[in-house]
């Protein structure tokens, strides 16, 4: 999928591509020396601790935005992502037409979310707010993480 995307992106306007890395390590080691507009992770380079890496790269370099990679299509765990942080979610298998345009418009500080669960997760947060429930871990985030 990473040469899929590399070309990909190549190919797309107004993006460049910064670096590749294959595990978190090697990410924090990155940010620590260029700061991209925009940082795509994988979920799986996060083993699982999705959430916490993403309030902890926001906590270090809150100048980077963040787009998720990932094939859990779940809504819930897209508004904990974006809650924690992240401002774009995309498909893996949507990617090659998605990430472009989340690219663009995270790096313009705009929201993107996969359209596959944008609905459902629009209406997941209609349904909290009507009830007065906040996300999942929302209320443990200082509001200048948010994005």
């Amino acid at each position: 999928m990473r040469g899929a995307l590399h070309r990909m992106l190549d190919a797309a306007e107004n993006v460049e591509l910064a670096g590749d890395v294959d595990d978190l390590d090697s990410v924090r080691r990155d940010l620590g020396s260029s700061c991209p507009d925009v940082l795509a992770l994988d979920r799986g380079l996060l083993a699982g601790a999705t959430i916490a890496t993403i309030h902890e790269l926001r906590e270090r370099w809150p100048a980077v935005q963040l787009v998720i990679l990932t094939s859990d299509d779940n809504a819930a765990f897209a508004e904990r992502t974006v809650s924690a942080g992240a401002l774009g979610f995309v498909l893996k298998q949507f990617a090659d037409s998605e990430l472009p345009a989340a690219l663009h418009a995270v790096a313009g500080g705009e929201e993107y979310v996969s359209p596959r669960i944008a609905a459902r997760l629009d209406a997941l947060r209609r349904t909290r707010s009507a009830s007065g429930v906040r996300a999942p871990g929302a209320e443990a985030q200082p509001e200048r993480l948010r994005g």
